[in-house]
């Protein structure tokens, strides 16, 4: 799918800034924001789960309007809502699959270390009591996220180094997104699977099929713990099930990248995204994740 050349994008200092200032904002937002609702609602409520769960998406959707309305970037210049092709559904589902069955065990394997050497790993319980706490996390912890980590993560920052070639633009958005989440036992997966979604991205042009994905991977682990369904994630088979889908889905997108890679060297721009904003918000996000292993 051809592209506007003539549209305003971000530089690579640009989306170095806006993770660097998302973070900050989010962190601003959850100090603010929990001591209010922890003293209307109490911090074990229902209500207080809801409400800290969109902080980090309101830190988002505060950058994105900066950019917007400051910065006169147009929306829909690096938001990525575009046509695409039936095939990127059937990308979604492999990666979406291949992740969750392939590499699931990933997550509980390193809790499981962690845990054994007396650290929290520990993640937000969610209520599952009823329809009604199926519905409302189900959109907080499974659409909102899927959508506006997407369109920040996928498009926002992914274009800023779209000059780079992919494996260094993947590898500098992964590494964000994955350190953004503050979980040791996650890391691995979110960077594999940040990955996988840039490279998606980049295969079908829209961010629209990495919504889908996003929102496949959330909302199965909300599903599978509301109806108690229970699946050996270390069962050989299903890892050997895993891993094939995400082999044709690697496969099916490298390929088609590697040919749009010719014209593409410059390095450069990767310094320039995290030197020396990007860097800011990754060591801040580091000493989250550390601190967090030491929280009780």
């Amino acid at each position: 799918m051809k592209e506007n050349k003539n549209v305003k994008l971000l530089s690579a200092s640009e989306g170095g800034f806006a993770f660097a200032i998302m973070i900050c904002a989010y962190i601003f937002i959850s100090f603010i924001g929990q001591t209010i609702a922890g003293a209307i609602f109490g911090e074990k409520s229902v209500a207080y789960i809801a409400v800290c769960s969109l902080f980090s998406a309101l830190a988002m959707l505060g950058v994105i309007l900066y950019f917007t309305l400051y910065k006169k970037v147009e929306f829909k210049t690096f938001s990525g809502i575009n046509k695409f092709k039936p095939i990127s559904l059937l990308l979604a589902i492999l990666l979406s699959f291949g992740m969750f069955f392939g590499l699931g065990f990933i997550n509980d394997l390193f809790a499981g270390i962690f845990k054994s050497w007396g650290l929290n790993v520990s993640a937000v319980s969610i209520p599952l009591n009823n329809a009604f706490h199926l519905i409302l996390f189900s959109v907080l912890f499974a659409l909102i996220p899927a959508v506006t980590e997407e369109i920040f993560f996928r498009a926002l920052m992914l274009k800023s180094l779209e000059s780079v070639k992919a494996v260094w633009a993947v590898t500098a958005v992964s590494v964000t997104f994955a350190l953004y989440h503050c979980s040791v036992s996650q890391f691995i997966y979110q960077l594999i699977y940040g990955a996988g979604l840039a490279m998606l991205f980049m295969y079908v042009k829209s961010i629209i099929p990495c919504v889908i994905a996003h929102f496949i991977n959330n909302i199965s682990v909300i599903i599978f713990e509301y109806f108690k369904f229970s699946i050996n994630l270390y069962n050989p088979l299903i890892i050997a099930g895993g891993i094939l889908a995400l082999i044709i889905f690697a496969l099916i997108t490298v390929l088609s990248i590697i040919k749009l890679e010719k014209t593409k060297k410059e390095f450069s721009s990767v310094k320039k995204f995290y030197f020396p904003f990007a860097i800011f918000g990754c060591v801040i996000c580091l000493a989250l994740l550390i601190g967090n292993l030491f929280v009780v």
